[in-house]
């Protein structure tokens, strides 16, 4: 027996000793320990024993100082004893020290052959199955560790690297006082029992330590001897009563003890378990500190950096180098890479070939040589050499299988098979054993005595082997427990030598039972407290963060039971955890000390991590090897029980806990864990339906008590919390979830996880006094800010998109290649172009809540404010291919409780009432879907090229705007905000995603090379929405919306925007009104609208006209508008309630119109193109004479179309085109009516046209390319043909009705409302702008240009007093009375990008004609041109126009002019006429009723602000000149006779009127001023003339400088009086005085008949 032991340790010396050990004699090794004892003194360890292993370090001094190894005879009776004191190892990077080329050489070949001599291993060992060899090994073990003891004493492992960071050198060392094991007695004494039938050893560890410093001095540069190297790792070695003062311990010194029970024959102590382990340590304690951290990750770094060196060091420049010369730099990189270079193409050279495969078949005859154990020569063994040197891994592994490969051949040619194996045969068939222990044990076993005593003396017995199954179930085969005292993590600051954290754990209790019998395996932990504490504040001891919540001293924070194969049970697997509360402080120092101290360094990448990460992402599954059924049967099935207590999470205020701060609690609740198991019992033959029931493992999850509190004092904050309901934010949430995880892969009908949960309520209550304090709160709470960015390259590399790309990429590769495989296992019915679904989740809240109330004086609560949501229900589905949410609720509420001035409740109003029309049905729906373009194989048919999906279907919505409740919730929440100050100095972290969009955006534009992948989809519908406006005292109105819907699609090339409203309609819901419907619709949908946006279209650098950034399509219906002033006051006067909101408005209109401004200079800058198609259906809007009367005016807008289209011109001055886009604007049949409403006010009965229909055209030019300044920016033309009215005594009545009857019903104001007005400053961007149009451009280039032009405007005025009954009326032409028409008015204008402005407007001619059927006179025009002289003779006229005027505005200058001219102006004072005239308009005016004055209205105060807004420091100046020359007054008494005598005043005006700021002058002059007697028509005038005044001049001055002065100069005056000129002015009189009567007694006629 002592022959075997010693021969095992001999192969076991010289296979691993001689890794490990420099120049070890094996020969007298062997000799020494077949003597029995053997000791070895200062071995010294292999330089590069760890670069074997793949780690770039290694060894600078270490040794073993004793090795020592004592063998008895008898084993029996004495132990055998290995001692080993002293193994010392200093470890430095490769890079550290200098490159060998021979040793590196020489080591590459070890490495090699240890590679090589793996593969052999692992080709030849073999699963032994056999009982019998088995049990004798064991027992031929423990006889050997029966009486084995081991003593290790001074371990000292140390890592230096001083590259790392140079200021702070890193040494990392680990170092054990002491490892005993012996044995012992029963009593644990060290006392060996020789004939007990239990084998007892007892383990005692000893100052088992892990430092790492950073502030001590290295080794390796102190000391050049590796003896004085050695020697101070002996000296560093911590033991119980030595610790060194200058080293910094991860893992303290650590003690523990271990006790070993083992029985040898099991059979006859079934009460003792056959192995017993107990092991005991006091203390497990680690502190780290913030450097080490910080250098941990530095080293990892490092590490990665010395694998990719260590590859290049043969590169490095020898030591003799210069350094500093560039040239010899250049040189040697030119050599080495040359020498690199060269050798890989050596391996294509035909002779370097013809030489591997000599050298190869050399090697593979010398090896079969060797292994068919023939004698080799010296050349077969030079041939070995060279080729284990030359040849690399895979060649020589390919030439000795091909040599084994021959010599199998050549046996079975032979035909000998060897089956001789004896007892030996379990050692051959391993490499592990050497000959000479293979020879001993066979030449033992050979004889029958020897045989039987080897047996007796390990214990063995062939016929009685242990067999298990026969054993109890309950027997115990194995039992450890492992006892843990303390469990310490210490974070430390050593910068400000604080303590940031302190973690603890005690009494931590391990068990382990086996039963091999059951197959049972049992582990039973415990944890009974556990606690942290945070950052110490001056002389205070450190905050409790998290503590146990129960004071029991018998209680455990934790325990845990894990299980396999329960006994009595038909389980496989049984889990049970049960957890207390906890007690968790929010602490802002601690939090801020540990988030600074958890931070990598922004530099670190470490590589691990990342190849790590990415191994997940390229994770795939196998195919399902067996069917559903067959899987069923193999479920396995898990017993979970988990407890846990609800524990609170605390946040002081200021982030301090004190003893009378308040404090927000978070009760995280209560859960329990449970399965739902299923013993499935079915036969073959059973449905899918049956299968799919069984196919799931079931996991209930109940979860309680989830509540959020805010408690004004931590003083029994506990007792508060689970007592006071008065303190809840949220109130108590209880959910439950189902998990079921599916035992069928790869198949679409199972979905791998499913997951279903519900939750009866979530309710969050708050009342102003908790909102008050709430917002102090947040206002002083601190939050923790990184002092780094938060964003690491690590999680930019692996959530990439391309590396996920990669990954799917080599996952279809390896599944593919699986697949392909003969030993693949068969596919399930999944194909590949059928997804699987990972996750199905689903979940439904019955209830969500928001109550705000209000504390009363009584201190009660009073609810105030209501928000519910009903019946919510989320899905998530996660598949293959695609991600889908689903999401609905059935209603929505908001409620609010209105109290008198006493607190008691009054009113109970439902704002918003939005619920579903039946039960099947939702209020809200949401779907979305995201679907991964790289793998989904059917993207285009199946999912339309759309990666992301959303649509949003609402149903009926009401809102109620009730104006007395939201003027007391306009108070309440004015009151609000005075008290609350939201300005909280939280600034989250900022994550800079740029780097990963721009991937995602490559590999879209990757795939969308022969697809058009739509990116984002959008689909929203609104089924209807219905607002009623109300007070206290009336209804106001009633709104309906219907078919609201819109569309946006985003791709890469386009995006594309559709929305539509099918319906409009505003009612009044007064019961008296005879207008119900105030807005309809008809013909149509209300709009749609079609947008299609192209940005990468660039108009400038198109060469297409068709091309364009944006395309417009825009129609609407017949809008049908009643206007009455009473209700849209009523209206207003709700608006004007709401001052706040009214201010908002105006502010956002101002925001609009800057908006627009920069839109429209933007678009000019950028040369955009639009597209536009508008067809607009104007408004229909009837004007009733009052809100009771069926008179009213119709106001028929017509048709708006708009078009466009592009136009390329050539230029001569540049090789350059230039586009245009030139728009068309035409407007149709727009025309205005007098009619009458049907009794129902909904139709039209009768009509009578007020304007005829007219049509107007307007084209606009855009200037497509800025640079081309020869054309406008803007240009714009229109004309109009003719505008024709007409106007009779009834429509003068309905016109001045209107304003004296509907525009002047005011409705009534509330009592408890007050107006005030109101100043709205300008905004800031207002400011900039005016700021900045006072700098003014010089460049002087047309910015607008417009051109416009009616062609005529007529007026038609008739007597007749007809009332509209039914149809069209047309007007009869007998009542004809006069026609007013202006011929060809023109405006045309300028505005240069430099801000000055020109404007024109001409009128060509302007008549007024007495067109009388009674009027058989001759003299019918009464205004006119004048074309001939008073003499008859044609006046010479050069002047085209009757007015003309000319408008400048110079910014530049600060000056405005303004020049009128009116030319040859004829004006005939018919007073007959003129006073029929103006009684068709006084006899049909009625008077407004009496009333008192209205209030001051939100326009008024408008109006009234434009007059403050003058700028005294800016002055500008504004001139106005007036001419008129040629003109003609005429003063006549009988116009029906052409020879009745007349006064005709001829003159000329020049007048100009100038205002300087506050100061006005005005000059005039009046040339040729003469009066005549004639008679009217100019062919009499001859011999009758009469003069009345002569010609003369007159001169008037007036100015205002500070007080006015006015000053006439009149140089002479001559007037002659004579009878014929008294006599004209009495016929005047007489006539004047005649129309007078005869018109009071037409109006007495008129009366009666009314």
């Amino acid at each position: 027996m002592a022959d075997v032991i010693k021969n095992v340790a001999i192969y076991l010396i010289n296979k691993f000793g001689g890794d490990f050990i420099k120049n070890l004699n094996t020969n007298q090794l062997k000799v020494s320990i077949l003597s029995g004892n053997v000791t070895l003194n200062n071995l010294e360890l292999q330089e590069n024993v760890l670069e074997t292993f793949g780690i770039p370090v290694r060894i600078k001094a270490g040794c073993v100082s004793k090795l020592s190894l004592n063998i008895p005879f008898n084993i029996n009776k004495h132990p055998i004893v290995v001692k080993l004191d002293g193994l010392y190892a200093l470890v430095v990077p490769s890079s550290d020290m200098n490159y060998d080329d021979e040793k590196s050489r020489k080591a590459a070949i070890e490495r090699k052959l240890k590679d090589l001599s793996k593969i052999e291993e692992q080709r030849t060992l073999k699963q032994k199955d056999d009982d019998q060899k088995d049990s004798m090994f064991s027992s031929y073990i423990q006889a050997a560790i029966k009486g084995l003891e081991v003593q290790v004493t001074n371990v000292h492992l140390r890592y230096e690297d001083k590259g790392t960071t140079i200021k702070s050198p890193v040494s990392i060392g680990i170092s054990l006082s002491s490892f005993t094991a012996q044995s012992c007695n029963s009593s644990w004494e060290p006392i060996p029992e020789t004939t007990s039938q239990f084998i007892f050893k007892m383990v005692e560890l000893e100052g088992m330590c892990l430092y790492f410093n950073y502030k001590q001095k290295l080794f390796s540069v102190d000391q050049e001897d590796n003896q004085e190297i050695i020697d101070r790792l002996n000296h560093t070695v911590a033991t119980k009563d030595y610790v060194p003062e200058d080293f910094t311990y991860l893992i303290k010194p650590i003690f523990g003890s271990a006790k070993i029970c083992a029985v040898p024959e099991p059979t006859l102590h079934l009460d003792v378990p056959q192995v017993s382990l107990e092991v005991i340590m006091k203390e497990f304690a680690v502190n780290v500190t913030n450097k080490q951290a910080s250098l941990c990750f530095e080293v990892m770094n490092s590490l990665q950096t010395m694998a990719v060196k260590n590859k290049f060091r043969k590169f490095n420049p020898p030591e003799f180098f210069e350094r500093s010369n560039a040239s010899e730099w250049w040189r040697y990189s030119y050599r080495c890479v040359v020498d690199q270079v060269r050798s890989r193409m050596n391996k294509y050279n035909v002779n370097e070939i013809m030489a591997f495969r000599k050298k190869s078949k050399a090697y593979q005859y010398a090896y079969k040589r060797m292994l068919q154990k023939h004698k080799l020569t010296s050349e077969e063994e030079m041939d070995i050499k060279l080729g284990e040197e030359d040849l690399d891994i895979f060649n020589l592994d390919l030439a000795r299988r091909l040599a084994e490969r021959n010599i199998s051949r050549e046996e079975k040619l032979r035909k000998e098979v060897k089956k001789n194996r004896g007892w030996g045969g379990w050692f051959s068939s391993s490499t592990t054993v050497n000959e000479e222990v293979v020879s001993t044990i066979s030449k033992i076993t050979a004889n029958s005595e020897d045989r039987a005593e080897l047996y007796k003396a390990i214990g063995y017995d062939d016929g009685n082997v242990v067999d298990y199954s026969s054993f109890p179930k309950d027997y115990i085969a194995v039992k450890v427990n492992f006892i843990l005292s303390t469990i310490s993590l210490q974070l430390i600051d050593d910068n400000r030598n604080i303590d940031v954290c302190s973690v603890y754990f005690s009494h931590i209790d391990t068990d382990l039972i086996m039963r091999p019998s059951s197959n049972n395996v049992c582990v039973n932990a415990s944890l009974q407290t556990f606690s942290v504490t945070g950052v110490r504040t001056s002389d205070d001891p450190p905050i409790s963060l998290v503590s146990m919540l129960s004071s029991c001293s018998d209680c455990h924070i934790l325990k845990v039971e894990f299980e396999i194969k329960p006994l009595n049970t038909d389980t496989d697997y049984r889990i049970k955890m049960e957890s207390e509360g906890l007690e968790i402080v929010y602490d802002y120092n601690t939090v801020q000390r540990l988030l600074d101290f958890v931070l990598p360094p922004d530099r670190m990448i470490v590589e691990e991590l990342k190849i790590a990460a990415s191994s997940n992402l390229q994770k795939f599954r196998q195919a399902s090897a067996i069917s559903i059924m067959s899987a069923l049967e193999r479920k396995k099935i898990v017993d979970i029980s988990v407890d846990i207590q609800p524990s609170f999470a605390l946040v002081p205020y200021k982030g301090q806990l004190t003893e009378s701060c308040s404090l927000v609690a978070f009760n995280l609740g209560a859960v329990k864990i449970s399965s739902k198991n299923i013993v499935q019992e079915f036969s073959s033959t059973a449905s899918f339906e049956e299968m799919q029931k069984y196919a799931y493992s079931d996991f209930n999850v109940d979860v309680s008590q989830i509540q959020v509190l805010l408690l004004y004092s931590s003083q029994n904050w506990l007792k508060k919390a689970r007592t006071d309901e008065a303190c809840q934010l949220i109130e108590p949430i209880s959910f439950t979830l189902l998990l079921q995880k599916s035992i069928i892969l790869r198949d679409s009908r199972f979905p791998t996880i499913k997951v279903s949960g519900s939750v009866n309520s979530l309710c969050l209550s708050l009342n102003d006094k908790q909102l008050y304090h709430l917002s102090k709160f947040l206002k002083k709470l601190p939050f923790p800010k990184p002092t780094s960015s938060g964003y690491s390259p690590i999680i930019e590399e692996i959530s990439s998109p391309y590396v996920q790309e990669q990954a799917v990429a080599l996952n279809d590769k390896i599944v593919d290649a699986i697949s392909s495989s003969p030993s693949a296992v068969p596919k399930s019915e999944a194909t590949e172009t059928e997804q699987l679904t990972d996750l199905f989740a689903k979940f439904y809240v019955e209830r969500i809540g928001v109550m705000f109330n209000k504390v009363g004086s009584d201190e009660t609560i009073k609810p105030l404010v209501r928000t519910l949501i009903h019946s919510v229900t989320t899905s998530a589905t996660i598949r293959s291919w695609d991600i889908i949410i689903d999401a609905s609720l059935q209603s929505f509420e908001l409620e609010y409780q209105r109290y008198d001035e006493e607190d008691k409740p009054i009113q109970k109003l439902r704002l918003i009432d939005a619920s579903s029309s039946s039960e099947s049905d939702s209020l809200l729906r949401v779907n979305f879907v995201k679907v991964n373009t790289i793998t989904a194989p059917n993207f285009e048919e199946f999912y339309k090229n759309c990666e992301h999906t959303l649509k949003i279907n609402f149903s009926l919505v009401n809102v109620l705007l009730h104006q007395d409740a939201f003027l007391e919730l306009a108070t309440i929440y004015a009151e609000i905000i005075a008290n609350i100050d939201f300005n909280y100095n939280v600034t989250a972290p900022t994550i800079d995603t740029s780097m990963g969009v721009e991937k995602t955006l490559q590999i879209i534009e990757k795939r969308s090379v022969n697809r058009k992948i739509i990116i984002f989809s959008l689909d929203t519908s609104l089924q209807a929405i219905s607002v009623a406006i109300q007070s206290d005292k009336a209804n106001i109105s009633n709104m309906t919306f219907e078919g609201l819907s819109s569309h946006v699609q985003v791709q890469k090339e386009s995006i594309k925007i559709n929305m539509a409203v099918k319906s409009t309609e505003v009612l009044d819901p007064s019961s008296d009104a005879l207008y119900k419907k105030i807005v309809t619709f008809s013909g149509g949908d209300v709009f749609n609208l079609a947008v299609d946006v192209y940005p990468t279209v660039n108009a400038t650098k198109s060469l297409s006209v068709d091309d364009c950034n944006m395309a417009i399509k825009f129609t609407t219906g017949r809008l049908k508008f009643v206007f009455l002033y009473k209700y849209i006051m009523t209206l207003l006067n709700f608006a004007n309630n709401f001052q706040n909101i009214q201010n908002q408005l105006m502010m956002a209109t101002n925001r609009a119109k800057e908006s627009a401004v920069y839109a429209v200079k933007s678009i000019h800058e950028n040369s955009s193109r639009i597209k536009l198609d508008v067809s607009v259906t104007a408004p229909l809007i009837i004007v009733p004479k009052s809100s009771s009367s069926r008179e009213a005016l119709m106001a028929n807008l017509g048709q708006l179309n708009i078009k466009n289209f592009f136009q390329k011109q050539s230029v001569s001055s540049s090789t350059q085109s230039v586009f245009n886009d030139v728009m068309s604007l035409a407007i149709t049949d727009v025309m205005l009516s007098r009619c009458l409403i049907n009794s129902d006010g909904d139709s039209i009965e009768a009509e009578c046209r007020v304007v005829e229909p007219l049509s107007m055209e307007i084209t606009l030019k855009r200037n497509l390319s800025p640079w081309y300044k020869e054309i406008p920016t803007f240009e714009i033309g229109g004309s109009l043909n003719a505008f024709k009215a007409a106007v009779g005594p009834m429509d003068i009545r309905i016109i001045f009705g209107i304003l004296n009857g509907n525009m002047n019903q005011n409705p009534e104001v509330s009592s408890n409302v007050t107006l005030d007005t109101v100043v709205v400053a300008e905004s800031p961007s207002q400011i900039s702008e005016m700021s900045a149009n006072t700098e003014l451009q010089e460049d002087t280039s047309q910015f607008l240009k417009f051109s416009f032009a009616i062609k005529e405007i007529s007026l038609l005025l008739d007597k007749e007093d007809l009332s509209l009954l039914s149809g069209l009326h047309t007007r009869n032409p007998k009542y004809s009375l006069a026609k007013l028409c202006l011929d060809k008015v023109n405006f045309d204008g300028s505005i240069f990008t430099n801000q000055i402005k020109q404007f024109t407007v001409s009128l060509e001619n302007c008549y007024l004609d007495d067109i009388r059927p009674q009027n058989t006179a001759e003299i019918k025009r009464v205004i006119g041109s004048l074309t001939q002289s008073s003499d008859g003779d044609l006046d010479q006229v050069n002047d085209d126009f009757m007015f003309l005027a000319n408008f400048n505005l110079n910014p530049f200058k600060r000056m405005n002019e303004a020049n009128i001219v009116l030319n040859h102006v004829y004006i005939c004072f018919c007073l007959e006429f003129l006073m029929t005239v103006s009684e068709l308009f006084t006899a049909n005016i009625e008077q407004p009723p009496n009333k008192q004055s209205d209030p001051i209205s939100a326009g008024d105060v408008i109006e009234a602000q434009e007059f403050e807004q003058f700028d005294e420091n800016q002055i500008w100046v504004s001139r106005m000149r007036v001419k008129i020359q040629k003109s003609e007054i005429l003063l006549l008494s009988d116009y029906s006779n052409p020879q009745a005598l007349t006064l005709l005043l001829r003159a000329a005006l020049d007048s100009d009127i100038t205002f300087i700021s506050n100061q006005m002058s005005f000059s005039g002059m009046v040339t040729g001023l003469q009066i005549v007697s004639c008679p009217y028509d100019p062919k009499y005038r001859e011999g009758r003339t009469k003069t009345v005044l002569l010609p003369c001049d007159a001169r008037a001055f007036v100015k205002k400088d500070p007080t006015p002065r006015i000053d006439v100069v009149v140089p002479s005056l001559s007037l002659f009086i004579s009878p014929v000129v008294m006599k004209i002015f009495a016929d005047i009189t007489t006539s004047l005085t005649q129309q007078r009567k005869k018109a009071s007694c037409e109006n007495k006629v008129i009366y009666l008949k009314l």
